[in-house]
């Protein structure tokens, strides 16, 4: 009897990761599907390039290549997951240092779903003043770190 009850709780114990996992998985793929058929269309069609030009002038700042703002907004707009799958999707064209890896991942993670979260933020009746702030406080992180890494 004892035995059975082991069997049962393992049952039960396997099937609720593999829930939790398919679950996850899910909200992954959700993102990481729709982003790399995304970068790869922009890679194709040549807008990179085009994106790179616009954002060239900020990303210089911070001592990045232009292209790399695609990666920064794709962390902003979606999540680190699809930030860094467009860094992925990028990175064999463009080869960063240690340091503009660094730069850019701290750039994407303090801006990581910016728009979602400022939008909470003006809901709960915060300025727009705090708002520009902190738009400032995640670009002048990589600005800062440029001359210091």
């Amino acid at each position: 009897m004892r035995k059975f009850n082991i069997r049962l709780k393992v049952k039960e114990f396997f099937t609720e990761i593999f829930k939790d996992t398919y679950k996850t998985a899910l909200v992954l793929f959700k993102i990481m599907i729709p982003v790399s058929i995304i970068v790869k269309i922009l890679q194709l069609t040549g807008a990179i390039e085009y994106i790179g030009i616009a954002l060239s002038p900020f990303m210089r700042l911070v001592g990045l290549p232009g292209e790399m703002g695609l990666v920064w907004g794709t962390g902003m707009i979606t999540n680190l997951f699809g930030g860094i799958l467009a860094y992925l999707n990028l990175a064999p064209y463009y080869h960063l240092t240690v340091a503009q890896t660094t730069i850019l991942c701290l750039m994407m993670l303090v801006a990581h779903t910016f728009p979602i979260e400022l939008a909470i933020v003006r809901k709960a009746g915060v300025t727009n003043n705090y708002v520009y702030f902190s738009f400032w406080i995640c670009f002048s992180n990589g600005f800062y770190f440029k001359f210091n890494i």
